[in-house]
């Protein structure tokens, strides 16, 4: 049984080999003396770099890096890290990528949206409220 029909390119290969490499050369260079977290903070960014423009991994595994990083690293705790990328915001965003990916996935679900919309009913219902340009005069 095959897990995936993807295949990777040579640019993902590369940046899959090359990401975790430049990582860890850049983690025992020593930028600031006296302060490691600045190495540790250049390697994530450097992998970061790496995978996200090669796509070695899907996009969305190299964003989430910096939160099991930092705590890892020691560069930032997880109660701190985690706020960043658990705010409602965040979430709000998620819902309407989850609703566009549906309306992208299956069609026909959405098919009588437009209809529904375009209704007098509908218009009425939502539109009255709203004053005429007419009757602004």
């Amino acid at each position: 049984m095959e897990l995936s029909k993807h295949r990777r390119s040579k640019a993902q290969i590369a940046g899959l080999i090359s990401g975790p490499i430049l990582f860890f050369i850049v983690l025992f260079i020593d930028f600031v003396p006296g302060k490691p977290v600045v190495s540790r903070m250049a390697a994530i960014a450097l992998l970061m770099s790496v995978w996200w423009i090669t796509e070695a991994i899907p996009l969305a595994g190299t964003a989430i890096l910096p939160m099991i990083l930092y705590p890892l690293m020691g560069i930032l705790a997880g109660k701190a890290t985690a706020p960043i990328y658990f705010n409602s915001t965040i979430f709000l965003f998620i819902g309407g990528f989850m609703i566009a990916l549906t309306m992208e996935e299956w069609p026909p679900l959405w098919a009588p949206l437009p209809i529904l919309c375009s209704s007098a009913r509908f218009n009425s219902h939502f539109l009255k409220p709203l004053p005429s340009p007419s009757a602004s005069g």
